[in-house]
């Protein structure tokens, strides 16, 4: 997945369903891995926290209710 640059760009695609938080938070956090070994620019990473909120961001656009996310 290429994934887009903009946060705008990131609600229209998971609102049109293109892909989902989770797919999204799985690619940022490789990209992190793979790249913040030079960067060093991170001091923490919850990835736990960040599959639980992405997991509630799909629940909520599946059921309709994408409005709570705005």
């Amino acid at each position: 997945m290429k994934i887009p640059l903009g946060i705008s760009e990131l609600q229209k695609g998971l609102l049109k369903r293109e892909y989902n938080a989770q797919s999204l938070v799985k690619e940022y956090l490789e990209r992190i891995k793979k790249y913040d070994k030079e960067l060093n620019s991170f001091l923490t990473i919850t990835e736990d926290g960040a599959f639980e909120q992405a997991k509630t961001i799909d629940e909520l656009i599946s059921n309709n209710k994408e409005d709570l996310l705005k």
